[in-house]
Order: C-alpha cells, then structure tokens, then sequence
C-alpha cells in the first residue's frame, strides 16, 4: 500500500496562496508511524480472506470429487504456503520503500483542507488533492485513511486533528 508520497507535485497554485484554509494539521511522518498506518490500513487482511476462501474451495472439491484427490492436496498445500508468503512480501516492500526514501523518515506534513480540496506541504513539494478524487473515506480509532485509489492514501493522524477537522473530514463523502 502506498502513501500519497509518491506524486508529489513542486508547486503551488495561485489559488491555494491567496485563499486561507478552513482547517489545518500538521505532524512528522516517522518510521513507527509509518509501520502503525500500513499495519492497521490491512492490506493483508484481503489477501488473508482470499487465501481461507481458496483453502475452503480445495477442501470442498476434494470431497465432492473423491477420485481426484491426488490433484487437489499437493494444490491446497502450495496454496497455503504462497499466500502466506505473499502476505509477507507485500508489507516487507512497503517498508523497504519507505526506509530507502529517506526524505520521508521525520519529515513534517502540513495538511490544509479547504472548501473543496486538500494541500499536503512537504519538504519535498505539495499534493493538492481535490475532495471529488477522493476514492474512498476510512476512519479508524487513530486515524483517517484518504483514499486517492484502491491502493494509495492519505493519512491524517487523529491526535493533530481538532474535532471541527474530524467531523468535517466525515462529511466530506
């Protein structure tokens, strides 16, 4: 899963300069933060349920189809050793990522909601990010997950946010 890091944009517009922010947060991106968003965001919990249904659906055919069980084990046996693996393999390169993009590790974040889009200010540039791109909206006990894609996010660390800023990022979809 990737962060919003990853298009980051090197200018500003003019009308981000002339117009104030409705609400505003800022924190510092560290590697524990980091591994906390890419933890609880679950990535791996889609891959986990994949891999019980697809074990499920092994164990099944192998009971309807007694005479074929010769092809169905060694199948449900390669399929719980893959997927576990996968899963591991997936967040191991999320966190490589980050630990080889250095500008990231304690690097403080400026985020400015306005009525209708979100600036992320970065040492390394700014993201505008207009509400109506946004994929989807989670919200867990710690944090809100921005969604730009299936994969990508924003995250905005509930701890910086005021309650104004949490209840309006809830009605924002």
């Amino acid at each position: 899963m990737d962060t919003e890091t990853s298009t980051i944009q090197n200018e500003t517009t003019p009308e981000v300069e002339n117009e104030s922010p409705l609400y505003e947060a800022n924190y510092v991106l560290t590697e524990e933060v980091y591994k906390k968003l890419i933890l609880r965001a679950r990535p791996w919990l889609r891959l986990l349920i994949s891999w019980a249904l697809l074990v499920a659906a092994c164990f099944l055919l192998s009971l309807a189809n007694k005479n074929r069980t010769d092809t169905l084990w060694p199948s449900l046996i390669i399929v719980t050793i893959v997927m576990p693996l996968t899963i591991f393999i997936a967040l191991r390169r999320n966190l490589k990522n980050f630990r080889q993009d250095k500008s990231l590790y304690n690097s403080e974040r400026h985020l400015k909601f306005y009525s209708d889009r979100l600036v992320i200010e970065t040492p390394r540039g700014n993201r505008i990010t207009p509400y109506s791109e946004l994929y989807k909206i989670k919200e867990k006990k710690d944090y809100f997950y921005l969604y730009i894609s299936k994969n990508r996010f924003i995250p905005v660390i509930k701890e910086y946010c005021s309650e104004e800023l949490m209840d309006f990022i809830r009605k924002i979809k």
